[in-house]
């Protein structure tokens, strides 16, 4: 239910996974992606909500720290993994491309981290663009704009709510101290 406050287990329940580890998760569900974004001081990653209040800025995941990579964030974030399959960040970007090229948008559930296990559920949200650009410290990264959308999910099933009016998204900060 959109803006409810839950705990982790309660979201990894509502997508009958055990965990929910990574941040980018294509297709988790066979109808929808689901993004974990946060926008927490101590953020690996620039999320945010627009001012618009209805569209979301989501920054793409970098490639895992390793005995080589000691810092990720000075490496371009990647579009393939070193087996040459196709990364959250390319999954998203295509499902962007396909949208733009007239098919229907992805769908995307998202939910904000609030507090070490809380979450709070942010809606559905259709993946309409993503920009590949350099960053501050001149790395390409991944920027998504998923755009907030009125569905209903009945069994398993998503359905467009053209009835239901677009309700802003509230920011976290509203929710930490409520």
């Amino acid at each position: 239910m959109k803006d409810q406050i839950i705990s982790y287990r309660e979201m990894c329940d509502i997508e009958n996974v055990q965990t929910l580890q990574r941040g980018m998760n294509y297709r988790l569900n066979p109808n929808y992606s689901v993004i974990l974004m946060s926008q927490r001081q101590n953020a690996p990653y620039k999320d945010k909500i627009l001012s618009d209040g209805y569209s979301i800025e989501y920054e793409g995941h970098d490639i895992p720290k390793t005995q080589n990579i000691v810092n990720p964030k000075l490496i371009d974030q990647p579009r393939k993994t070193k087996s040459g399959k196709l990364t959250q960040n390319a999954l998203f970007a295509k499902a962007v491309e396909e949208y733009r090229s007239g098919k229907n948008p992805e769908f995307v559930r998202v939910f904000e981290k609030i507090f070490p296990g809380i979450w709070s559920e942010k809606g559905f949200f259709n993946l309409i663009d993503y920009k590949y650009e350099k960053d501050d410290n001149s790395r390409f990264v991944f920027e998504y704009i998923p755009e907030e959308t009125e569905i209903d999910l009945e069994l398993d099933k998503i359905k467009l709510n053209t009835l239901r009016p677009r309700s802003r998204v509230i920011p976290s900060e509203i929710k930490r101290i409520v």
